[in-house]
């Protein structure tokens, strides 16, 4: 794999299990969110991860561009796009149905070289790079974020 997008695939690894925590500890509490204009949801907990993710690709990679769902696409231009949803599956999420996650796209002159999903109820962290296949690791704590910061999750091949 480049080393490029290794390194960020890692970071987008990291992230996703950070925000899985995050997800986690506000799943059924209550918490504000509005409609937007193309009628989709947005809580204050895609906000909150939102607030802290960006900051994060930037201080490890400032030349990236950065697209969120919540937020206008800001960054450099040096060659690499992350798309990001910090809480993907907003609506099950806000209605308690404990199907969502956090996802992270790594694309680069156009198109998509990994990603990353969390489902953190689920307990699972799903990755791809293009060309090398699908992967699936099992996290079994709460504390996984602190026990795997900075480590290879290896996972086992899924496709």
């Amino acid at each position: 794999m480049n080393s490029e997008i290794e390194t960020r695939l890692n970071l987008a690894k990291d992230l996703s299990i950070k925000a899985g925590e995050i997800l986690i500890s506000n799943f059924g509490k209550n918490f504000s969110f509005e409609k937007k204009e193309d009628g989709s949801l947005v809580s204050e907990i895609d906000v909150e991860i939102e607030k802290w993710v960006i900051p994060e690709i930037r201080r490890n990679f400032p030349e990236d561009v950065i697209l969120s769902e919540e937020s206008q696409k800001n960054g450099g231009d040096g060659g690499f796009l992350w798309v990001i949803d910090p809480l993907d599956g907003t609506h099950n999420y806000i209605k308690g149905i404990n199907l969502f996650g956090s996802s992270f796209a790594i694309c680069r002159q156009g198109f998509v070289q990994a990603g990353v999903i969390n489902l953190p109820v689920r307990g699972e962290v799903f990755w791809a790079v293009k060309g090398e296949g699908a992967y699936c690791c099992l996290l079994y704590t709460s504390d996984a974020a602190d026990e795997l910061d900075g480590v290879d999750l290896g996972g086992r091949r899924i496709i």
